[in-house]
C-alpha cells in the first residue's frame, strides 16, 4: 500500500538496483550512525521510472528515467529494494532520454568511488595501480577511466573467463 506522497517527492516504479557494499553494512546495522528501524526496505541505489510526482514538483518529470540514490534514515527509511520509492530530485539523476536501466542503475556510488580513486592516484603521482575484483561493475569502470587518464591497470580476477572480457575493454 502507498502512503500519501510528500509535497517535494517523486514516487518512482524502481526497474533495476544494485547490491553495494554500504547496504550489506546497512543490512547488519554497522553503516555510519543512521541505522534503519525495522519494518524498513532496504536498498540504497537503483534506477527507474518517475510515476507521480508531489504538488512542488515539475509534472513535466512523470515517465522520466532516472537513477535513484536513496541515503539510510531512522525515521521513514525505504530504500530501492521494492517495486516502488520515494525520492526527491535532490536525490535522482532525471535523463531526458529512455535509457536501458541497467546501465544507469549505479548512477551514484561507482561514479563517486572511481572519482575518488582517481583523485588520490592522480595526487600520489602514481603511473599504475592494481585492483581486485576487476569484473566487477565498479572495476570495469575503473578500467574504462584509468585508460582514459593514462594510469596502467593491473587487474585481479577470480574467474579466467572474465579476462577475455576486460580485455575488450583495455583491461591487462
Amino acid at each position: 500500500s502507498f502512503r500519501e506522497i510528500k509535497e517535494n517527492e517523486l514516487l518512482v516504479k524502481v526497474m533495476a538496483t544494485s547490491i553495494i557494499p554500504a547496504d550489506c553494512f546497512n543490512l547488519q546495522g554497522s553503516y555510519g550512525n543512521e541505522t534503519p528501524q525495522l519494518p524498513a526496505v532496504f536498498g540504497m541505489e537503483g534506477s527507474g521510472i518517475i510515476e507521480k510526482v508531489g504538488e512542488n514538483v515539475d509534472k513535466k518529470l512523470i515517465g522520466k528515467h532516472c537513477g535513484i540514490v536513496i541515503r539510510p534514515s531512522k525515521e521513514n527509511y525505504h530504500g530501492v529494494w521494492a517495486e516502488y520509492c520515494y525520492a526527491t530530485v535532490q536525490s535522482l539523476v532525471i535523463f531526458d532520454k529512455q535509457l536501458d536501466f541497467t546501465k544507469i542503475f549505479s548512477t551514484f556510488v561507482n561514479p563517486m568511488t572511481i572519482c575518488g580513486f582517481l583523485d588520490v592516484i592522480k595526487k600520489s603521482g602514481l603511473k599504475s595501480v592494481a585492483q581486485n575484483g576487476a569484473s566487477s561493475a565498479l572495476g570495469r569502470m575503473f578500467i574504462k577511466l584509468c585508460n582514459k587518464e593514462g594510469i596502467e591497470v593491473i587487474n585481479i580476477v577470480r574467474k579466467e573467463s572474465t579476462i577475455e572480457e576486460l580485455k575488450l575493454i583495455g583491461g591487462k
